[in-house]
């Protein structure tokens, strides 16, 4: 996502509902939906260690 203030909303809505990421984005495949809900936990715990999320995971490479 490019819009980080949406992957924000998106991961603490899910948080809040007690959902996967992904089930707010219907039409994913399983891979895909395994994908978002992996790089949702990872973007949450970079929020909750008070760090700014990669933006660009590329980077790491």
């Amino acid at each position: 996502m490019e819009n980080s203030e949406a992957m924000i909303e998106l991961v603490m809505t899910a948080k809040a509902f007690g959902q996967r990421p992904s089930s707010f984005l219907p039409g994913l495949s399983g891979y895909a939906a395994y994908c978002l809900d992996v790089a949702a936990a990872v973007y949450l715990s970079y929020l909750e260690q008070g760090k700014k999320p990669m933006v660009d995971a590329r980077l790491l490479l």
